[in-house]
């Protein structure tokens, strides 16, 4: 749905399905979080974001993907911190020359694409 641009389906979707969950994994955190971004949903996106880049430091991810992950969610949360001077602790500054794009899991690139990597249309999905 999100693909589709069919963003109130896909949020009220994925809160339906929460409770089946317990615990949030970072992917779906992510995945939220990019819809509420893109409802415009300030707190609700910075708040997953923050809590996902916690969870994929924390994960067993090769470090070229949580590079990217994080470069992912940085490139969003820089935005809030930039314009509205959100507070942004515990999530440090990842730059898309830190990111070896060559070297990310393809189903990232899938499901979360950073189109403004310089090696995008190189090594992009």
């Amino acid at each position: 749905m999100l693909a589709q641009d069919k963003l109130i389906d896909a949020e009220t979707l994925f809160e339906k399905g929460e409770h089946l969950l317990g615990v949030l994994p970072y992917e779906y955190k992510i995945m939220k979080g990019t819809i509420k971004f893109r409802l415009k949903k300030r707190d609700e996106c910075m708040e997953l974001f923050k809590n996902a880049y916690i969870d994929v430091s924390n994960s067993n991810l090769s470090e070229s993907d949580k590079l990217y992950l994080k470069y992912y969610m940085y490139s969003v949360l820089i935005i809030y911190k930039k314009f509205l001077h959100a507070d942004l602790d515990g999530v440090e500054e990842v730059t898309n020359s830190s990111v070896s794009l060559k070297e990310v899991s393809s189903c990232w690139k899938r499901r979360f694409p950073c189109r403004d990597h310089p090696d995008w249309d190189k090594y992009g999905v």
